[in-house]
């Protein structure tokens, strides 16, 4: 195939690459990385370290970043202006917030656009009554990332409401001018994350916009106002819509807001073509107050559904929506399934029956041999937690596989017990190997919600972990919960991974590069980014050169929002990196999340990644920022939108290699 991407630009001094190496280590290097910022005479570099500077995790790493990023803001040259602009929202350090401010008239816009993303995390007196009023800005792109960074914002915050007020009158006024733009669906996907109930008739009006985007939040809105006869309408109509998504949104809504209304639209829509709106449909049947006799029925009809994932939701539903003795035989004969998926499904629902049946099941089922099983049904015994049951999970927590100790320990951690702080030592002292440092991180929200000093003391000791983010979750959770702030002990020496290079360890592509991800229901072809995020693609690549994605599943599907695989293990809780070990710095940037976007999950640690991908269903804003973006899809959506739980990867390969 003859693919060639957009450009690349390898151009530049020799800083460039040690301001990389920088950056990779997350080391300021004694001051030098800001001195290259302050001072070096190609802005080129200046606007690397800016970004490297943003990358530096606050407040762990402080040597004057902030204050640095903040004067690169008066740089003479615009593109430094903005990087800088952008990496103070990446660090989200309060104390720039009266900067931000003093340069909000800015006559650049882009410039202006970038403190306004920047608000998103940087929060401080003032900066709601600049963004509202940026919401008036003459340039467009300014107001898009005005109303982007409310949604971001604490809702019940103080002057909430006027922050609504606004973005409604922004959308408004918007929709007058161009009802399909760009920021009117932002807008309305601010409204909704806020939960705006006052958003009720924009969401209503725009159920029946042009765009999708528009439609898929207003039906997102409407789940979460009061419900009349209006609404209720409104949704059961957007059961038809063309755009899956939108009927699946649509269907979620009526789940939420539970009204008997939408059984007849639900109940139709259970028998959508798309299985994504089935299961929602399903999904959503199950939250209607004392279903009837057709309701019932469609659940029990979905039990022969062709989709597995489908097939998973009834049982769940017909365990929520029915009493224990009429679901269990359902129930029951779901755990045998020869499908792992209807099987999680049956652990899921069993986890909802009477107690005495869901602990027997969910007992049964640690037996499966299918991982994901086994984790299904240790996260329901959490929520059953007898003595017997808590010496069950505690046996798991002993575990030599670290997917059942983490699905045990967060089963139990929903009750924490004082005498749980021996079992959490023990754990902390023998957990190694993959996601080791996510039980860690799980442990110390585990000794926060048991709350004594001797778990404070558990916590100091966690100050010497050799992750960074242990340590400064550990001191955040002493400050804020336990009033104890020791001295921060000097971190375990390590030595930071050898940094691939363009032109050595991985091309110096002339154009952006193309992969192919065959899977069982079809092939989706992805742009790289090699420029953006270099060590991203060339772990993806790498790791696909090695054949590790071939056979793995898709062990992660929310609808209308991803789909996610490439772990071997194929429960979400493997997938290293093509140095066999250890984890990806994030290279987050400037670029947003759409439809296709191909990015890396992580835990709660932003430096958490390795070589799971996920794949998104459409534009997710509360992503942006937040998560490594390495590629975008250019051709296979219809795969893309077909892909269940259980589908697998079965090759991925480089279809163009541009000029080195």
């Amino acid at each position: 195939m003859g693919l060639s991407g957009a450009p690349i630009d390898w151009s530049g001094p020799s800083d460039l690459v040690q301001v990389a190496e920088w950056e990779d280590a997350r080391d300021p290097a004694d001051g030098r990385l800001v001195q290259l910022l302050k001072t070096h005479h190609d802005p080129r570099v200046r606007a690397r370290a800016a970004l490297a500077a943003g990358r530096m995790p606050y407040p762990r790493v402080d040597a004057g970043i902030t204050e640095a990023l903040c004067a690169a803001l008066e740089d003479d040259d615009a593109t430094v202006r903005r990087t800088a602009a952008f990496a103070i929202g990446q660090r989200g350090d309060p104390r720039a917030s009266g900067v931000l401010i003093n340069h909000w008239n800015h006559p650049d816009p882009k410039l202006r656009a970038a403190l306004a993303r920047a608000t998103a995390t940087v929060q401080g007196p003032g900066i709601p009554t600049e963004v509202i009023r940026a919401m008036k800005d003459p340039d467009l792109g300014v107001r898009i990332e005005a109303v982007q960074a409310t949604a971001m914002w604490d809702p019940d915050a103080e002057g909430a409401s006027a922050v609504d007020s606004a973005l409604m009158d922004t959308v408004t006024a918007e929709a007058r001018r161009t009802e399909g733009s760009e920021l009117v669906w932002r807008g309305l996907y601010a409204l909704q994350r806020r939960g705006a109930s006052k958003g009720r008739g924009l969401f209503l009006e725009h159920l029946g916009s042009s765009r999708p985007e528009s439609r898929i939040f207003s039906a997102k809105g409407l789940g979460k106002v009061e419900p009349d006869a209006q609404v209720i309408a409104a949704l059961s109509g957007a059961l038809d819509d063309l755009d899956w998504r939108v009927a699946a949104e649509a269907a979620i809504s009526l789940g939420a807001l539970g009204d008997p209304g939408a059984a007849e639209a639900l109940t139709e829509a259970a028998e959508h073509p798309i299985h994504h709106v089935r299961a929602a449909a399903v999904g959503a049947l199950a939250n209607l107050p004392n279903p009837e006799k057709p309701v019932r029925n469609r659940l029990w009809r979905s039990l022969r559904d062709l989709s597995s994932t489908v097939r998973a939701q009834a049982l769940e539903s017909l365990a929520r929506a029915l009493p224990s003795d009429e679901a269990i035989s359902a129930v029951e004969s779901g755990t045998v399934d020869s499908d792992p998926v209807v099987r999680i499904g049956a652990a899921r629902a069993a986890a909802l029956l009477r107690r005495d049946l869901a602990v027997a099941l969910l007992t049964r089922l640690l037996q499966d041999e299918d991982l994901r099983v086994v984790e299904t049904a240790l996260a329901g015994l959490g929520e059953h937690l007898t003595p017997e049951v808590r010496d069950t999970l505690e046996r798991f927590v002993g575990h030599a596989d670290n997917g059942l100790v983490l699905a045990a320990l967060t089963a139990l951690a929903g009750e924490p017990r004082r005498e749980d702080v021996e079992l959490l030592r023990d754990v902390v002292r023998r957990v190694r190997g993959d996601i080791s440092s996510e039980i860690v991180w799980t442990c110390i929200g585990y000794l926060e919600g048991i709350g004594t000093e001797e778990a404070a003391d558990l916590l100091e000791r966690l100050l010497l972990h050799t992750d960074p983010f242990i340590r400064d979750e550990a001191r955040r959770v002493l400050a804020e919960s336990f009033g104890r702030s020791p001295e921060t002990p000097a971190p375990p020496a390590t030595t930071p991974p050898e940094l691939p290079r363009a032109g050595l360890d991985y091309p110096r592509w002339t154009h952006n590069p193309f992969a192919e991800i065959a899977t069982t229901r079809g092939t989706m072809v992805f742009e790289l980014f090699p420029r953006e995020a270099p060590v991203h693609v060339h772990n993806f690549l790498t790791q696909a050169e090695s054949g590790h994605y071939e056979g793995l599943r898709f062990h992660r599907v929310v609808p209308d929002f991803v789909i996610q695989g490439g772990d071997y293990r194929g429960d979400g809780n493997g997938g290293g990196t093509w140095r066999g070990g250890g984890s990806l710095r994030h290279e987050i940037g400037p670029r947003k999340y759409r439809r296709g976007s191909l990015g890396t999950p992580r835990y709660a640690d932003p430096e958490s990644g390795g070589s799971q991908i996920f794949v998104t269903h459409r534009p997710t804003p509360h992503l942006d920022g937040r998560y490594t973006i390495f590629g975008e899809l250019r051709s296979g959506g219809d795969t893309l939108d077909h892909i269940e739980v259980g589908d697998r990867i079965l090759k991925v390969r480089l279809l163009s290699r541009g000029a080195r």
